[in-house]
């Protein structure tokens, strides 16, 4: 076997176990986030939808979601910008100051905008975990852990509490809070709510 064939041997194996990995766990973080979203009453399909998907995270937490989508825009437009006159200057020998300026600035609007993105993820996360019953921490774990944290948030028995809920999740077993309580095919979970049978 020769050293080029060997090469992509293990260029195969290794993109093989990376696909082995990585799908799975994507499977398991997009069924987790269509549970967060049915728990706070919204449809799970929407999270297969992008922009659309973060929209209606930002919704439930409660956030506005526009700030982030034009910075998510902005940085967009200056990576690839970045990426043009990047390649531009290698095809030149001599770059003109322009193309440095503009490869300087899109390269810092790049980065501005990213640490933007994350300072606002941040923030929505944070004010999600609490709709969820669960310290403003756990946001830290959603962004870094997301494989973990995102099933925990998903699956675990803590319902969504709302802008007008109590201060803590409800337990499995009681009533989920409704965000549109006007509508009679579901059940509205009231902060006052007493439950008929504590003993079922």
């Amino acid at each position: 076997m020769s050293s080029e064939t060997a090469v992509m041997a293990a260029f195969v194996v290794i993109m093989g176990l990376i696909l082995l990995i990585s799908v799975p766990m994507a499977i398991l973080i997009i069924a987790a986030r269509w549970k967060v979203l049915t728990k706070a009453g919204e449809k799970g399909w929407k999270i297969l939808i992008p922009f659309y998907s973060d929209y209606t995270t930002f919704k439930i937490a409660g956030k506005c979601y526009w700030p982030y989508l034009i910075v998510s825009l902005v940085y967009m437009f200056s990576y690839y910008a970045n990426s043009i006159v990047s390649a531009i200057m290698e095809n030149t020998y001599d770059p003109s100051a322009g193309l440095i300026v503009a490869f300087l600035f899109t390269g810092l609007l790049t980065i501005g905008t990213l640490i933007t993105m994350w300072v606002l993820m941040t923030i929505m996360f944070v004010a999600l975990s609490k709709k969820f019953g669960y310290p403003g921490a756990f946001a830290i774990g959603l962004l870094f852990v997301p494989i973990i944290f995102w099933p925990i948030l998903g699956f675990s028995k803590n319902q969504y509490i709302g802008n007008a809920g109590p201060q803590q999740a409800y337990a499995e077993g009681q009533p989920p809070y409704n965000p549109n309580p006007v509508d009679p095919g579901q059940n509205y979970q009231n902060p006052n709510y007493q439950n008929p049978n504590p003993m079922g």
